[in-house]
């Protein structure tokens, strides 16, 4: 004979039931305000990039800001390309109030290469200024170095002692060329955080007397070719160098490493857009150079 559940089991499964409906209604309610947050981001980023009128976009980047700074700094840099003046006045007054020294470097990079460009090509006088202004404020960010590239530095700087001239970086092609001087600084700056030195005083160049004199090994880091593809299905940019780095001054001929087109390759995703692809070459190239930099700076450092 079959036995009848108790009241007690009853009430202990209508109560077990009861706590995991609970649990999912607030699992559901917990959930819903941030895919309701993301869906409001993705929102006002896709307006921002395509809606028409120049309020409309200008409203989308003020909502941006607010609701996620983080989110917004790459499209806030295509929009520093946009046709409204104010909108890239907006921006440019952001910027700076958006990054700090925990924003990726990819990321700072992006901004620093956009804003200046607009601190020399932008029409309007305001927003030139006001880029410019945002410029100098954020570019002290990219020579800081992280706290485990200090450590890293301070423990056995890889580049120490050395001087590495950066003069003979081009592009090799005129369609490319726009790309040299985001190479030579990303280089720079890579190198001088491996405690090499890349500048002289006066801005001349030392010959050997000078170098021994200051106790530093000579090198240079020669790029003869920059190479730039673009994804035609999406815009990805995939960008390398053609590169030697060899003793310094010159006087004879001998290579330390090299780089090839096929060996020093970046990549960086962007969209089919004229400006997000030149956000993307520079982007792309200042990656690159980056990698070069450590490359180059722990080959120096098995030479000591």
């Amino acid at each position: 004979m079959q036995q009848m559940p108790t009241y007690a089991t009853t009430a202990r499964s209508t109560a077990t039931s009861v706590l995991a409906c609970t649990l999912l209604a607030l699992s559901c309610l917990l959930i819903q305000p941030r895919r309701a947050a993301a869906d409001q981001v993705d929102t006002l980023v896709r307006t921002l990039a395509s809606d028409p009128d120049d309020k409309v976009r200008l409203s989308a980047a003020i909502g941006l800001r607010k609701a996620n700074p983080r989110r917004a700094l790459l499209p806030f840099v295509a929009a520093l390309g946009d046709k409204s003046s104010s909108l890239r006045f907006f921006v440019a007054v952001s910027l700076p109030r958006m990054v700090d020294a925990t924003t990726p470097l990819t990321s700072l990079t992006a901004v620093l290469s956009a804003l200046e460009r607009a601190a020399v090509e932008d029409p309007d006088i305001g927003a030139r200024k006001q880029a410019a202004a945002a410029f100098a404020q954020l570019r002290p960010l990219r020579t800081t170095p992280d706290a485990a590239v200090v450590a890293t530095a301070v423990a056995a700087p890889l580049a120490r002692a050395a001087y590495v001239d950066l003069s003979s970086v081009r592009a090799g092609a005129q369609a490319n060329e726009d790309l040299s001087p985001r190479l030579r600084t990303a280089l720079q700056d890579g190198l001088t955080r491996h405690g090499a030195r890349t500048t002289w005083e006066g801005g001349r160049m030392p010959d050997r007397l000078a170098l021994q004199r200051a106790g530093l090994r000579g090198y240079y880091l020669e790029v003869s070719r920059i190479l730039v593809e673009v994804d035609p299905k999406d815009g990805a940019v995939t960008c390398s160098v053609v590169a030697n780095l060899g003793r310094y001054p010159r006087d004879k001929i001998e290579i330390l490493g090299a780089w090839s087109a096929e060996k020093s390759r970046s990549r960086v995703k962007a969209g089919l857009r004229p400006k997000d692809i030149r956000v993307a070459r520079e982007t792309c190239v200042a990656e690159l150079g980056r990698h070069m930099a450590d490359d180059a700076a722990a080959e120096l450092a098995r030479r000591r």
